[in-house]
């Protein structure tokens, strides 16, 4: 059983662990509790018997004071396994108030005492100073999940992680001398939805767009539109690029003079032939609608998922996008994805391949 925030998992149709950079696997949740904002989950073991099991305190928060040091361990901001040190600033029935460093991808971590035992669950937020639940809040959520454990544990086949290296820095900043037109998106229309396909090289070429814009500029007032190039940004921010492929999908407005959106994003499968391509990460995300001033309007779901650099490929005999709604959540809005853009997804990785054909690099993992 797996101890995190209930805000983490609640409303969400996928669940899932991982351990390392190599072991991730779908994920039960067994009991919640929205107010204390603590879940419990169920994970199949097996793919990880080294796990150690970190020990609960049994005194809780009585066997700490003011000003006593702590520390916890996540994955903030994106930083794999980062711990972080502070002090406890207050001590109270319902929370743990300390001056230790918690943002965004803290949240569900444990609060550890110099002894390793656990006095309270991590809270990420935006105020200052973290608020942290207590050990004792969660006891009987606890016991209320071990009552649920029975029968076949969650399944422990491996899912596809986020590949540890990133797309090659080099081949990025050539594409600001060579590019010589600003490069279309690829975009699927799919009825009350708009999809975009992004790959390393457009996500790349979209934050430098407004650089090779005024280069282009420049070029044409001093008559030398053919030389219209960009000095290559930093090594350091094109080596930031992870060689996944991300599928966005757009809720779009409509109605009259399009004030409402049509549908909300509940979930969607990329199929290559009639098989299903398993994302790195399936996600959701709430998605705000502006009027011409920036003024809010309504607010809806859109969906945001990664897959591995060969998901889409010529070898597949077929591309399909299915995009399942709020208001159809059983019958999917199918499109195939044309030719024209699977070859372009697909180039746009060689840089990739090449890296890892080359001797002593390490083979791509085909997806699940």
């Amino acid at each position: 059983m797996i101890l995190t925030n209930n805000h983490i998992v609640e409303s969400s149709g996928y669940l899932a662990v991982q351990f390392d950079q190599k072991r991730k696997v779908h994920a039960q949740l067994l009991a919640a509790n929205a107010d204390k904002d603590i879940a419990v989950l169920w994970v199949n073991i097996s793919v990880n018997p080294d796990a150690v099991t970190v020990p609960l305190s049994s005194t809780g928060a009585s066997s700490i004071s003011v000003g006593e040091q702590v520390f916890t361990i996540g994955n903030p901001l994106g930083q794999e396994k980062v711990l972080t040190t502070g002090v406890i600033s207050k001590i109270g029935s319902e929370s743990i108030t300390s001056d230790i460093n918690i943002n965004h991808g803290n949240s569900g971590g444990p609060l550890l005492t110099l002894k390793g035992e656990v006095i309270g669950i991590t809270t990420g937020g935006l105020e200052q100073l973290a608020r942290i639940v207590p050990v004792e809040g969660a006891r009987p959520l606890i016991e209320e999940a071990r009552k649920k454990l029975g029968g076949s544990p969650p399944s422990a086949e491996l899912l596809p992680v986020d590949p540890t290296d990133h797309f090659p820095a080099d081949a990025l900043r050539t594409l600001l001398q060579t590019e010589k037109a600003e490069r279309k998106t690829y975009d699927l229309n799919m009825d009350q939805f708009d999809v975009s396909f992004v790959t390393p090289v457009l996500a790349y070429l979209r934050s430098h767009q407004e650089e090779m814009a005024a280069a282009r500029k420049a070029a044409q007032r001093t008559g030398n539109g053919s030389q219209a190039t960009v000095q290559p940004a930093t090594l350091e921010e094109a080596r930031g690029y992870r060689p996944v492929l991300v599928i966005w999908v757009y809720p779009k407005l409509g109605g009259h003079w399009g004030l409402k959106f049509k549908d909300a994003f509940q979930r969607m499968r990329l199929l290559c032939g009639n098989k299903e391509i398993v994302p790195v990460h399936p996600g959701r995300q709430l998605h705000d609608f502006t009027d011409l001033q920036g003024r809010p309007m309504d607010r809806s779901f859109k969906g945001i998922y990664s897959y591995l650099p060969d998901a889409i490929s010529p070898a597949c005999s077929s591309v399909a996008l299915e995009v399942f709604s709020e208001k159809a959540p059983n019958v999917p809005i199918t499109r195939l994805v044309d030719s024209a853009t699977i070859a372009k997804i697909w180039a746009d990785f060689e840089p990739y391949r090449k890296a890892h054909s080359e001797p002593g690099s390490q083979p791509i993992k085909n997806s699940p």
